[in-house]
């Protein structure tokens, strides 16, 4: 990707009214700094699932070997969980849009825009893709090999309150992160679609 070889192409469109320069130098801010916040978080949760999936697949074939297969099937659970939140991220990751400058600046912009939302719906299910399967996975492992009692059951809702919580905080950053900036671009969409007009 030549941010140069774009500005040079987008600039000469014949659209070119309005300040193109602002708007290429906006853009390729946004670009950057949405791959970086999306690679970052790809990167963590890759290295926390290779941190922690020996964990969970040991103790499954633990639970095996002694045949608790209910517990099994639960430890299971989370360890097709721990591999499956990378594979989603990093899939969602491969639609960001590849800059070309032979792509007039407009459909750039719309692929970005496609993205954006598509990076904040995932965060506002993050409930249903990544929270539910781990509440459900650790509480169903917890109670089949401790019982239910105080202990498990405080444990577990003190996971489901954080479960809770991370929801909120993913939609908000839905919210702030992915769609304002989705707005933002449907703005200069609009502008461009009014100077060509």
């Amino acid at each position: 990707m030549d941010w140069n070889d774009m500005r040079r192409q987008w600039r000469a469109a014949p659209e070119a009214a309005l300040p193109r320069e602002r708007l290429i130098a906006e853009v390729e801010a946004r670009d950057r700094k949405l791959r970086g916040i999306v690679r970052r978080r790809d990167w963590l949760e890759t290295g926390v699932a290779v941190a922690i999936a020996p964990v969970f697949a040991w103790q499954a074939w633990r639970l095996a070997e002694r045949a608790e297969w209910v517990g099994f099937v639960f430890c299971a659970l989370i360890v097709a969980w721990i591999g499956f939140v990378p594979i989603k991220l990093w899939h969602a990751r491969r639609a960001l849009p590849t800059p070309r400058h032979d792509a007039p600046l407009a459909e750039y912009l719309d692929a970005e825009r496609g993205a954006m939302l598509l990076q904040a719906r995932m965060l506002e299910q993050a409930w249903l893709w990544y929270f539910a399967p781990f509440m459900v996975g650790i509480a169903g492992l917890v109670f089949s090999i401790s019982g239910v009692n105080l202990k498990t059951v405080l444990y577990t809702g003190s996971i489901a309150v954080f479960c809770v919580v991370m929801s909120y905080v993913n939609r908000i950053a839905a919210r702030t992160a992915f769609r304002d900036h989705a707005d933002a671009i449907a703005r200069q969409i609009n502008e461009l679609d009014g100077e060509s007009t």
